[in-house]
């Protein structure tokens, strides 16, 4: 599902995001607890380097395409941001990681337990993020996102994957 404006179109057998924004959703029509999302990713122009992309979830359905205080990570790098608290994720940890070429394809995967609140992931096979919510009990079911952020930019998404019932947090896609 997308809102208003109509950003998101497929192209060449990808999910397209395109034109000017402050930041929207394409989001799943089904609400999500606990969840694994495998999926490719790339920035296809970003003038200014103003925007990124990034995967929202544990947020409200409604309005669709808008942020309704999800939880987002910004593949590839491992950042993220709590717009139900308007501030970078609590217990993360950054690996070291060199940098990464936003206009390439990465592989992401995305492992999260909204009863314990464990949010893991990992790019191109290296662990970028450990996430650990303080306060599970605020956590509620809500879609997942994908992103485009901020200004002009194309973003794409591909080869999406998801398992709704993990039965563990191991990510998958480690090297």
């Amino acid at each position: 599902e997308q809102g208003t404006p109509m950003l998101w179109s497929v192209k060449d057998g990808t999910l397209d995001g395109n034109g000017t924004t402050n930041g929207v959703l394409l989001m799943s029509k089904d609400d999500y607890t606990d969840f694994r999302l495998i999926v490719s990713s790339r920035m296809v122009a970003n003038p200014g380097n103003k925007g990124h992309l990034g995967i929202c979830f544990w947020g409200a359905h409604m309005p669709v395409g808008k942020y309704n205080g999800c939880k987002l990570v910004i593949p590839p790098g491992g950042g993220s941001w709590d717009y139900a608290g308007s501030g970078g994720l609590p217990g993360i940890t950054h690996p070291a990681m060199g940098k990464f070429v936003v206009s390439d394809w990465h592989l992401t995967e995305l492992v999260c337990h909204m009863t314990t609140g464990a949010c893991r992931m990992a790019t191109d096979g290296v662990e970028v993020l450990d996430y650990k919510e303080p306060n599970p009990m605020r956590l509620k079911k809500g879609p997942i996102g994908l992103q485009i952020h901020a200004g002009t930019s194309e973003v794409q998404y591909k080869d999406v994957y998801v398992d709704m019932a993990p039965t563990d947090d191991t990510l998958r896609t480690l090297k």
